[in-house]
């Protein structure tokens, strides 16, 4: 069972931490939504049933239920009216609930964060509070916040894989010869396998940085598979570095150097493909002419993504 979560205005900042052990904003349950799944199938002439061509997950409608209560813990009560006190509760219900609308709008996205899992969202409606005296008073105030989530899958940080690593040189008795000593070496992997823990196929942002020397039409690919991003034309000198991003409906290639930033698209090889990091994991390797071996640095990072997680 999820106890606690913590909702962020991703423009703002601003953030509240909804908890069954709050004393400002309590939860009462999530309702996590279940995202409907449809498949789309085809037959042929005298096939025995269908073939399956594909599966379509719809966008996750989750709720967040719970409660303002009034927060005094930083107020000197001794000496109030009872009249008096309920109204300083009233006015910090209504100060809590004015912090909830400034962090709910439907213009902007949340990120919701439950247990080191993380999902995107966006409110569908104001925050919505309780009309009924006994949900609306001076002690307590129910809420409710409708939220779509048109990328329904659970997500945590991106993880980060270096195809370069280096190889400590340093080492105890010390001797320093004539010729100099080297306290490490940069070794350069050709190939590396990526894990992917999670439920499905991700994109990925890979970044190549041409590092003391130039580079000429980098390739990046799915050893496994056989299937590539290249470049035809494309030269990068020491310093810059493209940023390929592979995540549906942000395919891009943006180079960045000298002071400029632009598109690359248009240099993408023939039969080139916008990469993902396959469910299990697979074994990517890059390739660039022998001359710039040794100037080419590779990053690849990643979300893994789930469809439910632990606790809902």
């Amino acid at each position: 069972m999820i106890k606690e979560v913590t909702i962020r205005n991703v423009v703002t900042g601003e953030e509240a931490e909804i908890s069954m052990f709050s004393s400002r904003f309590v939860l009462d349950y999530v309702d996590w939504d279940t995202p409907s799944v449809s498949q789309s199938t085809y037959r042929v002439p005298k096939q025995i049933g269908k073939s399956l061509s594909g599966v379509t997950i719809n966008t996750r409608k989750p709720t967040i239920y719970g409660y303002v209560v009034a927060d005094l813990s930083n107020t000197n009560v001794l000496g109030m009216t009872m009249a008096e006190y309920y109204e300083v509760q009233e006015r910090r219900i209504e100060e809590q609930k004015q912090e909830l609308n400034r962090i709910i709008s439907v213009f902007q996205d949340i990120q919701i964060e439950a247990d080191g899992y993380f999902l995107d969202a966006r409110p569908t409606s104001p925050v919505t509070f309780s009309e009924k005296e006994e949900e609306n008073n001076e002690i307590l105030c129910a809420f409710s916040i409708d939220l779509e989530c048109y990328n329904p899958m659970f997500y945590q940080d991106s993880k980060i894989v270096s195809m370069q690593s280096v190889e400590d040189k340093f080492h105890f008795p010390l001797v320093i010869p004539e010729s100099g000593l080297i306290f490490g070496e940069v070794i350069r992997r050709q190939s590396i396998n990526i894990e992917n823990a999670g439920d499905a196929e991700v994109g990925c942002t890979i970044t190549i940085t041409a590092s003391g020397g130039s580079v000429v039409d980098p390739i990046f690919y799915n050893v496994n598979t056989g299937e590539y991003i290249g470049f035809d034309g494309l030269t990068l000198q020491d310093g810059e570095y493209i940023i390929i991003t592979t995540d549906v409906s942000e395919e891009n290639v943006i180079k960045h150097g000298n002071a400029r930033t632009e598109s690359v698209v248009s240099y993408l090889s023939s039969g080139s493909k916008f990469l993902k990091i396959a469910q299990g994991g697979d074994m990517y390797s890059y390739d660039v002419d022998e001359e710039h071996q040794n100037s080419i640095d590779v990053v690849v990072s990643y979300r893994e993504q789930w469809f439910n997680i632990p606790g809902i």
